[in-house]
């Protein structure tokens, strides 16, 4: 294996790596040249277009398993047209990647577990180096980070007790709409009730999970939210009354796990919920 100047390791294929998979039992066929480490301390990491190995330069290649596992330092990668395969749990750890820009071919999605989880902690993916790069803002109680006219709730900074999920201004100018992301509200104490406007367009898994005090959860009736993902409320032990818009035409595996209070529920979408089954989230 070969030192890369800008602190990767990079496996030749005429070598053996003991992280690097089979790939011909994998089906890719032989000569395939992985990134298997990185030693430099770049929060902005561009993986490299092309390098040089031994006189040979290298425009396509893979990323190993665990090659930037745990790297809690790096906030935004960019992949490029390069990177051809993105084995499993490559970025596995990377809790505080927020940002992918993808150049490359394949279907990076924020939130998946595919492409080594290398977005899956992601708040968005572009698809271009020119996107606008992700800001910090704070709107009152409230944390965002905003990236063009896309905005990404983070995290909840108030004192509790009834919380509603509006639209809001800055810099004059009206935002009307933005997403929840995983984990926003993990763990609140002491919000009480929370009303979810039609300024929701989305929630992430987990975004409202162990909320000790919760009691109440109301989505309004004209919101365009069309799914509760999976998570999304589970843990939530105190939760004893939601009401259901009449958009919503799914409610993911274990949404409500252990909601062992939720005693109330007014549905008035169009899905058939049943008193004591264990389907649309529990």
């Amino acid at each position: 294996s070969v030192v890369h100047p800008d602190s990767y390791k990079i496996n030749d294929p005429l070598t053996t790596f003991p992280n690097v998979p089979d790939r011909t039992a994998e089906g890719y066929g032989n000569g395939t040249w992985y990134v298997v480490n990185y030693t430099g301390g770049s929060e902005a990491l561009t993986l490299p277009a092309s390098f040089t190995s031994n006189g040979i330069t290298v425009d396509s290649y893979d990323i190993a398993p665990y090659a930037f596992r745990n790297r809690k330092d790096i906030y935004s990668v960019t992949v490029p047209a390069a990177v051809t395969f993105i084995s499993h749990q490559a970025f596995e750890g990377c809790t505080n990647l927020r940002e992918v820009y993808n150049l490359s071919s394949l279907s990076i999605t924020k939130g998946s577990y595919d492409h080594g989880q290398v977005a899956y902690y992601a708040y968005i993916v572009h698809t271009s180096t020119d996107a606008e790069p992700l800001s910090n803002v704070r709107i009152g109680d409230f944390e965002f980070y905003k990236s063009g006219d896309s905005w990404f709730l983070v995290r909840y900074h108030g004192t509790g007790g009834d919380v509603i999920l509006d639209s809001f201004t800055y810099e004059g100018e009206e935002i009307p709409s933005y997403e929840v992301l995983r984990s926003a509200f993990q763990g609140n104490g002491s919000i009480t009730s929370l009303v979810i406007t039609d300024a929701v367009k989305s929630m992430d898994p987990y975004a409202f999970q162990s909320m000790g005090s919760l009691q109440s959860v109301r989505f309004e009736d004209n919101t365009e939210m069309t799914v509760i993902p999976e998570y999304a409320f589970a843990w939530c032990y105190n939760l004893k009354q939601v009401t259901l818009p009449s958009t919503l035409t799914e409610i993911r595996y274990d949404a409500f796990w252990e909601c062992h209070a939720l005693r109330e529920i007014y549905n008035l979408s169009s899905l058939e919920l049943t008193m004591g089954a264990s389907d649309h989230g529990r």
